[in-house]
């Protein structure tokens, strides 16, 4: 699943998902290049990241 950077920080980045939602996910996940603005794949599959679903964040 493809997301989009919206927000980085030292510690956590937060995705923008195709069906709007919103997750927050641990820096470490994503690759170290990565910039707000970015794409980069997602395994929906991962139960780590449901954990993290956040709704309607912004």
């Amino acid at each position: 699943m493809q997301a989009i950077v919206i927000d980085l920080n030292q510690a956590d980045a937060y995705l923008s998902l195709p069906d709007g939602t919103n997750v927050n996910i641990a820096i470490t996940r994503l690759p170290t290049n990565v910039k707000v603005g970015k794409k980069v794949h997602l395994n929906p599959s991962n139960s780590i990241m449901e954990n993290y679903r956040i709704n309607g964040l912004l």
